[in-house]
């Protein structure tokens, strides 16, 4: 059966809204090009989020190791774990990742920024995604892992394809591409893992290394498996988020004037583009029986594909969903996720966003688009510009890194 919206349609990658305002109107609906059910409304994605012995993300195995795929270790990672396993893993990740830990993280960030944002001065025109919104935050997710900044345009290809795998085939060249990404991954991975045992370090691999779950220590797939799903999951989503930041700084000047004229407007911005525009689209389950959802019956074995970016706009649950309202208060959107699944890197990719729109408003007037037209990832996971082509309307002073 031919289903007539097609999420994997490139015009809907593009600009998904559309597509889920319609979808809204029969809120639970199978969807091309697999047939999964797509969940539009807040309170229907939250209910899936919340109840993993329903939907379980233990589906993820089967759709990161495609029948074209066959050798995925992202397959093996904490996204496609549920119950204790999941928990055991997740316990192991958690301390690098708590509001301590990541407010410790706050002066090397501040100083990460301002390096990237000061070499963005005197580049009349520039792409803001090679220049900014990729070195940025792959620099730090490489140093909380343990890996080589200066590989972040590899990170960046390697995210691309990692979010790229899904149970439908991609073109030859496309697929080929993946599986030299993973085999890429794995040896350079696999030398950090090694290095790490002979020679420990301050950062997560060592960490995992000699962690402990029940008494038995995680093996070499373990870790590579978890490295598999951290670096893209630090490193992609906030990719994403600053460079949707820098698109409504060019499609909302007013915004952006109010931004350096108030920086403590700051936090909610980033809240309101989150609902908004979020970088996360989509999330996967799999029902483990029958179930209903919004009035609608699903059965067992079924692919559940909960919209994040449909359920910020959800008229329910959010008063006119369609404007970005700067001063918008007490949003809360589904963009990092919910319950036992709520993403690890939250506090992480807020702190980098907050940050980094810190260094841009204390050296920037404006900006505007250099493109009449954007290219956008085809994912339907994350989504954001493959390249942003901007021009810098203004200099203000700059603010030196601290030491």
């Amino acid at each position: 059966m031919t289903h007539p919206i097609n999420l994997f349609d490139p015009a809907v990658r593009r600009d998904p809204y559309p597509t889920y305002a319609a979808l809204r109107d029969a809120p639970v609906q199978q969807v091309g090009p697999i047939g999964a059910w797509a969940v539009t409304r807040y309170a229907d994605v939250q209910y899936v989020l919340r109840h993993p012995e329903l939907f379980t993300s233990t589906a993820f195995e089967a759709i990161l190791r495609p029948a074209w795929l066959p050798h995925s270790p992202v397959a093996d990672s904490i996204l496609a774990k549920d119950g204790p396993e999941h928990s055991k893993l997740r316990a192991l990740v958690t301390k690098a990742f708590t509001p301590k830990s990541i407010a410790a993280l706050g002066p090397r960030v501040t100083q990460l920024a301002t390096e990237f944002a000061e070499a963005m001065r005197g580049r009349e025109r520039l792409d803001f995604i090679s220049a900014f919104a990729t070195p940025f935050p792959a620099s730090v997710i490489a140093e909380i892992l343990g890996l080589d900044p200066a590989l972040h345009q590899r990170f960046e290809t390697w995210s691309d394809h990692i979010t790229s795998i899904t149970p439908l085939e991609p073109p030859q060249a496309f697929a080929d591409a993946i599986r030299s990404t993973i085999a890429e991954m794995e040896r350079y991975l696999c030398d950090v893992i090694a290095a790490r045992r002979a020679d420990p370090q301050d950062d997560i691999v060592t960490t995992l290394l000699h962690a402990e779950i029940d008494g038995d220590t995680l093996s070499d797939a373990d870790i590579l498996g978890m490295m598999f799903i951290l670096l893209p999951a630090g490193f992609e989503t906030t990719r994403h988020l600053l460079a949707n930041a820098m698109l409504a700084f060019i499609e909302r000047p007013s915004d952006y004037a109010a931004l350096r004229s108030d920086p403590s407007l700051i936090p909610g911005f980033i809240e309101e583009l989150l609902r908004h525009d979020t970088s996360v689209q989509s999330v996967v389950r799999v029902t483990t029986r029958a179930v209903e959802i919004g009035g609608t019956r699903i059965e067992a074995g079924a692919m559940v594909m909960m919209l994040i970016g449909a359920s910020g706009r959800d008229p329910s649950e959010f008063e006119d969903p369609e404007r970005f309202d700067l001063r918008r208060e007490g949003t809360t959107s589904l963009a990092f996720g919910h319950g036992v699944h709520f993403c690890l890197g939250a506090a992480l990719a807020r702190l980098e966003a907050r940050v980094g729109i810190e260094a841009l408003i204390a050296r920037f007037a404006g900006f505007e688009l250099d493109a009449t037209e954007l290219q956008w990832n085809l994912s339907p996971t994350v989504r954001g510009p493959v390249r942003l082509p901007i021009r810098a309307t203004g200099l203000l002073g700059s603010t030196s890194a601290p030491d």
